[in-house]
């Protein structure tokens, strides 16, 4: 871990010695104490590899006492976390990428949970369906988006066989050419999503075949 070959002798070096300054000064004023009082410390530290770059370390200090209660010694094992937390690291990174992504994306995006109901939206959905979050807390994704508006399902949805009936072969060339139809037509693009999941949910005998329910 810290850079020490197998076969090197270490013979009168202390064990401080493979602890940068901040680990030795937690371990001195917090770490023994605790392990003194409660016979145990366990805490996140760090080692010192010999060419100068620190290791995170989970840390665990036993005090072992005689039968006076005198401590006879200390005993440790520590546990390189350099893979977990360049693990989180890289989470924190991907989940700070994807709220940027998410907030300022100019298309509407929406979170759902496992029954299907709004979670959160960014400020393009809001826009489009001119709703809040928490006005739909409740209001599932299929519900009462084109209904909302006074329009007639049953005639955007034939609206969608139709155009999806004369969409070209291929997935990607079917969705774009159901979304340009659509939205040229005046649907709003939440609208091309929700029409193509009440048309799957509906088991139209359109020929989609499932993947081509997905929203674009």
């Amino acid at each position: 871990m810290v850079g020490i070959g197998a076969d090197e002798d270490i013979s009168g070096r202390r064990i401080g010695e493979f602890s940068p300054p901040w680990a030795r000064e937690h371990v001195r004023r917090v770490a023994l104490g605790v392990a003194r009082r409660e016979g145990v410390w366990r805490g996140n530290l760090a080692r010192l590899h010999r060419d100068g770059h620190e290791i995170p370390v989970s840390q665990v200090i036993v005090a072992r006492t005689d039968e006076h209660g005198e401590i006879e010694f200390y005993a440790t094992i520590a546990r390189d976390m350099t893979r977990e937390r360049a693990a989180e690291a890289a989470l924190l990174a991907s989940e700070e990428r994807f709220r940027v992504a998410f907030e300022q994306a100019p298309v509407g995006m929406a979170l759902l949970d496992l029954e299907g109901r709004y979670v959160q939206l960014n400020d393009a959905s809001c826009r489009t369906l001119t709703w809040r979050l928490p006005e739909i807390e409740n209001v599932e994704y299929t519900d009462g988006l084109a209904e909302r508006r006074d329009e007639s399902l049953a005639a955007r949805l034939e609206q969608l066989r139709e155009t999806v009936a004369g969409a070209p072969a291929g997935l990607d060339a079917r969705l774009e050419h159901v979304t340009a139809t659509l939205m040229g037509d005046g649907v709003r693009f939440d609208d091309v999503g929700l029409l193509a999941l009440r048309l799957a949910d509906a088991r139209a005998g359109d020929g989609l075949r499932p993947e081509d329910h997905r929203a674009p």
